[in-house]
């Protein structure tokens, strides 16, 4: 986690530093020969949540219990319950593998298919804040199964 700079208005020393990369850009993109970068540490962070978010436990090798696994649900009943299950498993596995964020909501909704009426995706959008800094806030939007 970055250090904030009291003097730059919440901003951290190291996001105010452009020679300074802090991860790589997610998905992959070459840029003058090298991979790509993230800047900040929210833009960071956001890739790190989309990461978690798109991987299913079993998926990395050497790390077989990170990821959600939101695919699950896909083909099940969407009600109060199904929701109240994709948020706490969602709440859980971010405060395990990235406990510097807080969730403030998660948005949970089904997609249709225009030319046959049945659910065939799920989709989340996470706020959230950074633990350090309160004031730092964003959000991701992904689809899980389109």
């Amino acid at each position: 986690m970055a250090i904030r700079d009291p003097e730059r208005n919440n901003q951290s020393k190291i996001d105010v530093d452009e020679e300074i990369n802090i991860g790589l850009q997610l998905p992959f993109v070459v840029d003058n020969g090298t991979f790509a970068s993230t800047k900040t540490t929210l833009e960071a962070v956001k890739n790190n949540l989309t990461n978690l978010c798109s991987t299913e436990p079993g998926e990395r090798p050497m790390q077989p219990n990170l990821g959600i696994p939101l695919k699950q649900y896909l083909f099940q009943p969407f009600n109060a319950d199904l929701v109240s299950n994709i948020q706490e498993t969602i709440t859980n596995s971010v405060s395990y593998w990235l406990p510097f964020l807080t969730i403030k909501n998660i948005q949970i909704g089904m997609s249709t298919n225009s030319t046959h009426d049945f659910r065939q995706a799920l989709d989340v959008k996470i706020d959230f804040v950074l633990e350090k800094d309160p004031n730092t806030q964003d959000s991701i939007t992904i689809t899980v199964g389109a």
